[in-house]
């Protein structure tokens, strides 16, 4: 059963959430995969909020699947024309969600999730270890916002993450369902920021930080600095926005509406 009113409007004191890829089998159709997204949030109180979401694309379109996590069946995705779909899990209530069953609340104890065709073969598989997870609630963390990207249909198609940790500033960004190898620029409050290329699968990962090592390249000057950043865009070749979303603060957000009204009244 739900909680009627867990998180409600009320900006939550921490959050963790874990991102895992699927990998396709051999019986998946060309291009398939996916993503579960797991996120844990708690509000004053105590009170906590779990949301469990499957997201799929490139299967079969039209057609019911069963999201498999170890033995439970989470429920049905029935994808669309284009063979995307999802399935949104949560303990509040609120739309778009079913009911997270009870067995499935506790993350930390989930290995494995399959999502099937009709005939029961496993289109896409993923093992909950390989998650890449991100504790928001760190006590050495000063800023952390996030804005979900959607498309022009309120579908999410990404996410970009935005942390400030003692002098280190990070921007990472990830978005899929694009063109494949098409060019993309990325628009933050206006100003471009950097041009990306879409994966042969139609994805984009990037990493940015004041601290570049890895994968991560140099934080661009229009980003700087991440704390006051209020909206990201996805732009194709003609200028048209494909995802946009605004930051969300996760961790003190006092001090974020005051950074970002200090802006606006500096600027006019």
């Amino acid at each position: 059963m739900k909680e009627a009113t867990c998180g409600g409007f009320h900006q939550p004191t921490a959050m963790s959430f874990s991102v895992l890829h699927f990998k396709s089998t051999a019986d998946a159709p060309e291009g398939a995969e996916g993503l579960v997204i797991t996120r844990s949030l708690t509000f004053g109180g105590g009170s906590v909020r779990k949301d469990l979401k499957v997201a799929v694309e490139h299967l079969v379109p039209g057609t019911a699947y069963d999201v498999l996590i170890e033995t439970f069946n989470g429920g049905p995705i029935v994808t669309n024309d284009e063979g995307e779909g999802h399935l949104f899990l949560s303990t509040a209530d609120i739309p778009g969600a079913e009911p997270l069953p009870t067995e499935l609340q506790d993350f930390d104890t989930l290995q494995h999730v399959d999502v099937n065709n009709p005939g029961t073969i496993v289109m896409l598989a993923g093992n909950f270890a390989d998650a890449k997870k991100i504790d928001r609630d760190h006590p050495e963390l000063d800023y952390l916002a996030v804005a979900i990207l959607k498309d022009e249909k309120s579908i999410v198609l990404g996410m970009a993450a935005a942390a400030v940790q003692n002098d280190q500033q990070d921007l990472v960004l990830t978005v899929w369902g694009l063109a494949p190898g098409e060019t993309y620029t990325l628009e933050v409050d206006g100003e471009d920021v950097d041009d990306l290329t879409a994966s042969e699968r139609g994805h984009i990962h990037v990493e940015y930080s004041t601290n570049a090592a890895g994968h991560a390249l140099p934080l661009p000057t229009a980003l700087d600095p991440v704390s006051e950043l209020i909206r990201a865009e996805l732009q194709d070749s003609g200028g048209a926005t494909v995802v946009s979303g605004d930051f969300q603060a996760v961790v003190k957000p006092e001090l974020a509406i005051i950074k970002r009204l200090v802006k606006r009244r500096l600027h006019h």
